[in-house]
């Protein structure tokens, strides 16, 4: 999947989304844009979602929130520079679903079973921050250059199915209390050129990026 992130415009616009379905799902989406000056050179994006749904498996609830704001300057006809802010928060009851017993062609239990119990759950609450510059050196030569931070807390609570016994109607469970945080900074930078021979069009990427991440589970 190619996922392309909305970017501030230079003309004022916006959109404004709302849903609502089966299993007593809703989400709703609004993102505003445009130029703060009148010389067009200062641009910004402002953008929320919700989405909050009923999964059929017993307990099991999801819901997500996201927020973002976006600035751009642009410094001349072939320069710009965008600074990015994102805030992901996600509240899930039940979210380690596993498989439901099935033996000899047919399920043991009603589809919609699961070992969890009511107050299991797992929170991912992530924030990321973003730095870019993009420059045309030429009809056929372009430049970028990427700086990234994003730290994330994802805490879990939940219980983990272990093997049916003897009797095939009872189940051994292990809890789990898990708290997983990740931190990582990431600087990139990309040199992209089109090349035409005869009647083909090539293009050429020359790129490099250095991470550094820190993990704790």
């Amino acid at each position: 999947l190619n996922l392309v992130t909305r970017r501030p415009r230079a003309q004022h616009g916006g959109e404004l989304r709302a849903s609502y379905g089966t299993g007593d799902s809703w989400s709703g989406q609004l993102y505003v844009t445009g130029p703060l000056d009148a010389g067009h050179r200062h641009l910004y994006l402002l953008a929320a979602a919700s989405a909050e749904q009923d999964r059929y498996r017993f307990n099991a609830r999801t819901k997500d929130v996201n927020l973002s704001a976006a600035y751009s300057f642009i410094l001349s006809a072939s320069t710009r520079a965008t600074v990015e802010y994102e805030h992901l928060k996600q509240d899930n009851a039940a979210h380690r679903l596993r498989g439901v017993p099935f033996e000899h062609g047919r399920f043991l239990t009603d589809t919609r079973f699961t070992t969890t119990e009511a107050s299991d759950f797992q929170t991912l609450e992530s924030d990321v921050v973003q730095a870019r510059v993009d420059h045309v050196i030429g009809p056929a030569l372009r430049f970028n250059a990427t700086y990234r931070w994003f730290d994330n807390v994802a805490l879990q609570q939940y219980h983990e199915p272990r093997g049916l016994r003897a009797d095939r109607r009872t189940m051994n469970r292990e809890f789990r209390d898990q708290d997983r945080r990740t931190e990582q900074h990431v600087v990139a930078a990309n040199l992209l050129g089109d090349f035409p021979t005869a009647s083909v069009v090539h293009k050429v990427l020359l790129g490099g990026e250095h991470y550094a991440t820190s993990d704790d589970f």
